[in-house]
């Protein structure tokens, strides 16, 4: 029990840390959207369109765009 004429800080403060905490747990342990992968391309023909997609229906995450430099 906490002693004293305002017993509400405590609660405040103790509410305060335990929300802290969760959402740095929150952070560390949900994995986040990886970064994209920028690499330079080396092609023997180059491509006529700038944007080309590769876009496999079963497998959404396999999906591959390739953005030409002008």
């Amino acid at each position: 029990m906490v002693y004293g004429d305002r017993p509400w800080r405590m609660r405040t403060a103790g509410a305060a840390l335990a929300t802290g905490l969760a959402l740095g747990f929150q952070d560390t342990f949900e994995p986040r959207d990886p970064p994209p992968v920028v690499t330079p391309e080396r092609r023997e023909r180059p491509l006529r369109d700038r944007i080309v997609l590769y876009f496999h229906p079963q497998v959404p995450e396999a999906t591959l765009v390739l953005i030409r430099s002008a």
